[in-house]
């Protein structure tokens, strides 16, 4: 069966549907069960912070992410289905552990400075569904009741370069905010330019998405069914090596955290990607 777009980056997505540069795929064990096609990754580390000072401090811990995918086909096109989960609110005690100049986050509803809260347990439950429309383009469907939207750069875990890092990243809460929100759905055209080399390769690789959701920071304070508040546009561009996204969103702030925050903020990017 032939998947259009879709069929030219199955290992370059990344966490909703974000995209990573082609040059960069993500290593995943995969598996065929009956004509379900699975694919499983992760990874854990054993960390020893020692930071210990007047703004430091010194902690022993173990990071950890884990993601399984199940793949289908369907009336056409392709259904898939994916689960990313973390140990971390087991191996990292406390909600936290030490980090020198990170900011953004919150532990037990106070605001985290130094340190950086670990993973959910629950980072993505979805849902895709890819049917093909002509021979280079797809349209996407994408739900999930945890999952990410529509906006930002493809966030600090499913980065190639960051791989081998047991720490997040100190632009983790400027750059990917909304990485985990509730009840996102997303709709995006994927379109393959240029004249390929072969389906895996070769030719600009283009997405254009559109998304509501429920920003996730907020939406944990009120379990069940909620709105769908926030929106957000992204259009990515990608060839080999590079890739390149221009984007917008309306996200609402967290007052509780930062009560002089407004209700809802205006978010513009133009993130670039090299692997």
């Amino acid at each position: 069966m032939d998947m259009g777009a879709e069929k030219t980056m199955p290992e370059h997505a990344a966490s909703g549907t974000s995209i990573n540069p082609r040059s960069s795929p993500m290593g995943m064990i995969h598996k065929r069960l009956g004509t379900w096609n699975l694919m499983f990754h992760g990874g854990a580390f054993l960390a020893d912070e020692q930071q210990t000072g007047p703004r430091g401090g010194d902690k022993f811990f173990a990071p950890n992410w884990f993601m399984g995918t199940a793949e289908h086909a369907a009336g056409g096109g392709t259904f898939e289905f994916r689960s990313m989960l973390s140990l971390d609110p087991a191996t990292v005690t406390n909600r936290s552990y030490p980090l020198l100049f990170q900011t953004g986050e919150t532990a037990y509803g106070q605001p985290l400075v130094d340190a950086q809260h670990p993973h959910d347990f629950i980072m993505e439950l979805s849902a895709k569904y890819t049917h093909p429309l002509a021979q280079s383009t797809s349209l996407l469907l994408y739900f999930a009741p945890v999952g990410d939207p529509a906006l930002g750069p493809v966030a600090f875990p499913h980065r190639v370069s960051a791989t081998e890092l047991p720490q997040a990243t100190l632009s983790h809460h400027l750059q990917d905010s909304t990485h985990i929100a509730n009840e996102v759905v997303t709709v995006a055209l994927l379109r393959r330019t240029g004249r390929p080399m072969s389906v895996w390769d070769r030719g600009p690789y283009r997405a254009y998405q559109l998304g509501v959701y429920i920003d996730g920071a907020r939406a944990v304070r009120s379990l069940g069914p909620q709105r769908l508040a926030d929106c957000a546009l992204r259009a990515y561009v990608a060839r080999n090596a590079y890739g390149i996204a221009t984007q917008a969103g309306f996200v609402g702030a967290v007052a509780s955290v930062v009560p002089s925050a407004p209700r809802r903020l205006a978010r513009f990017g133009i993130p670039a990607g090299h692997g």
